[in-house]
């Protein structure tokens, strides 16, 4: 919770490093050659993360909000039986919500609404795969109306906008550029834009309790991606080298000392590094991990020790003594 001017900013789902990146880094690590195609990928999405990042600290500073407002950050919500939509930022005012969609290219974007065509275009005027950023963001309020109203929330205004972080980025409008430029601008130009919204006599006012039971119900219902990353990237599970990463320097082989974590390379000290690598475990392999399993991931030699930490992650398991498995709760899989 931020106080700015008078206007409260609370963080209900707050701006953190996404899992995805934390795994893709993770996998990186782990091999001894990367291939190309995860790296470019993880470039990219880091690439995503800082605009993203930027955009708080604009919205921090701008004195955009008259009233309190609660913020979401990297919603991915079900939407019709086994699909989802995802939104970058959701700022929920007692007047209306914001979908904010940030695009982080230096790239032309190129509309004609009256064809139904988009372009997305390189300086080289080179085209380059990618969504329309207007209809992609116009689907996720239509989403998030029908997700709001099974809520009972009704005749809630929902504005969706596509924030430009790269100040080389460009829009062009080959017809309604007066639609398109309120629907897609830069950063600095966001602030106008929200204002005037928020000037706009509303239907109803939601009241700030009923606001915020949402925006927890909002939050309780995200449900992180999960992908199996070594068939996306060809990696080979042999390949995946076993062992606890340091979280100062990033080398793998920290090793158990009482009850901790030590690492011989950066000599930095951890209680709970082990807590991302059985999230690694169960994203690169599989579901579930036995004693020997874990030994052999943490580069443990004692049973006994490994059986401690197992009981003390407070993971799910089932069968008895030595035929015991583990799977992942709730922390374990975010």
């Amino acid at each position: 919770m931020k106080n700015f001017f008078g206007v409260i900013m609370m963080f209900i789902k707050n701006v953190e490093k996404p899992i995805t990146i934390a795994l893709l880094e993770a996998l990186i690590y782990r091999l001894k050659q990367p291939p190309p195609r995860l790296e470019a990928m993880l470039k990219g999405l880091n690439q995503g993360f800082r605009a993203e990042r930027e955009l708080l600290y604009y919205l921090e500073r701008a004195r955009v909000f008259k009233e309190d407002v609660f913020l979401l950050h990297d919603l991915r919500l079900p939407a019709n039986g086994s699909t989802f939509f995802q939104i970058d930022f959701l700022l929920l005012t007692p007047l209306c919500a914001f979908i904010l969609e940030v695009k982080s290219q230096p790239h032309y974007f190129i509309f004609n609404p009256a064809a139904n065509q988009f372009r997305l275009e390189n300086n080289a005027g080179n085209l380059v795969s990618g969504n329309d950023p207007i209809a992609q963001v116009e689907e996720q309020v239509d989403q998030l109306r029908w997700w709001i109203a099974e809520y009972g929330i009704n005749h809630y205004p929902i504005y969706g906008i596509a924030a430009l972080a790269n100040p080389r980025s460009t829009v062009i409008a080959k017809s309604n550029p007066e639609q398109i430029h309120q629907k897609i601008m830069h950063f600095p130009y966001l602030k106008k834009r929200m204002k005037i919204i928020q000037t706009e006599d509303p239907k109803s006012k939601v009241s700030i309790p009923h606001l915020k039971r949402l925006a927890h119900a909002l939050a309780n219902a995200h449900c992180p991606p999960r992908y199996n990353w070594c068939e996306y990237f060809e990696v080979n599970t042999k390949d995946i080298q076993p062992g606890v990463i340091c979280p100062n320097c990033f080398r793998i082989g920290m090793q158990r000392k009482r009850y901790s974590w030590y690492c011989n390379s950066c000599h930095h000290i951890s209680k709970n590094a082990h807590h991302d690598a059985f999230r690694d475990f169960f994203s690169f392999f599989k579901p579930s991990i036995t004693n020997k399993e874990a030994r052999w991931w943490l580069q443990l030699d004692n049973r006994f020790t490994t059986h401690a930490i197992l009981k003390n992650m407070n993971l799910e398991s089932s069968g008895e003594t030595r035929g015991r498995v583990y799977y992942p709760n709730l922390q374990t899989r975010r």
